[in-house]
């Protein structure tokens, strides 16, 4: 791992909780505006979309800030270990602390106390973990498709738009573009996308085995494949600008 791997981490990782931290008071603040206890449902309040979202939108935005600020700093190189380390810590850290912070306040609050009592709010935090779990997951993933978009000589952020992306990882494989219409006939996908995984572990000099792990665990092999040594073995094409920086690639 990078020497300032520890230091950009911990800068996101503030700036996360104080996301969470904030967002949070805003929600009891509203709720108690609002008239409603800690254990009253507020589903039908507006603020139970818009916050969430907002959450959600400064969540993925500073997981991916975070990575564009530890490829920019070590020189646009940075290890598979790092993107890992990065994300396993941006992930499990503010579930732990949230939680945390929930479990000292019932001491001092009954209705938090009966909450934790309640079996079905188990349900809740488990699935919240999940959740959180899941958004790293995706952040992940779509980093690393925009990470080897670049490698290929591609525009980063075509993978970010949904089908037009197959299309482009089609030309990446050089396989035809039809390819991308089998991925709407079940069961063929499955087909289609061990097509498209094999020819990426190919373009990138990687085994057979290792396309199997990029259609059974993409969220671990997409990210090896994309921080990891490999070249594009169909062209040569240098990563000379930030992978995650959208606006160097909007403009030619």
């Amino acid at each position: 791992m990078p020497d300032n791997f520890l230091k950009i981490t911990a800068k996101w990782l503030v700036a996360l909780l104080a996301l969470n931290y904030l967002t949070n008071y805003l929600i009891l603040f509203l709720m108690q505006n609002n008239g409603l206890g800690t254990m009253s449902p507020y589903r039908n309040s507006w603020f139970s979309i818009v916050i969430p979202l907002i959450s959600l939108f400064g969540y993925l935005l500073i997981l991916g800030l975070g990575i564009r600020d530890l490829s920019r700093s070590n020189e646009h190189k940075i290890s598979v270990g790092s993107v890992f380390g990065y994300f396993a810590i941006m992930v499990t850290i503010p579930i732990l602390v949230n939680y945390g912070m929930l479990y000292y306040r019932s001491f001092s609050d009954e209705n938090l106390a009966r909450l934790f009592q309640d079996s079905s709010y188990s349900i809740t935090m488990l699935v919240g973990i999940l959740t959180n779990v899941l958004q790293g997951i995706i952040v992940l993933t779509y980093a690393s498709f925009w990470r080897i978009f670049r490698r290929a000589g591609e525009k980063g952020w075509h993978a970010l738009i949904p089908i037009y992306n197959l299309v482009i990882m089609c030309d990446i494989v050089k396989k035809e573009r039809s390819l991308v219409l089998l991925f709407f006939v079940p069961i063929i996908n499955f087909i289609a996308l061990a097509t498209i995984t094999n020819g990426m572990a190919k373009a990138f000099g990687r085994s057979t085995a290792f396309s199997v792990g990029l259609f059974f665990l993409p969220f671990i092999f997409f990210p090896i494949l994309a921080f990891g040594e490999n070249e594009y073995i169909y062209g040569e094409y240098e990563v000379v600008k930030d992978d995650l920086d959208l606006e160097d690639h909007l403009v030619e």
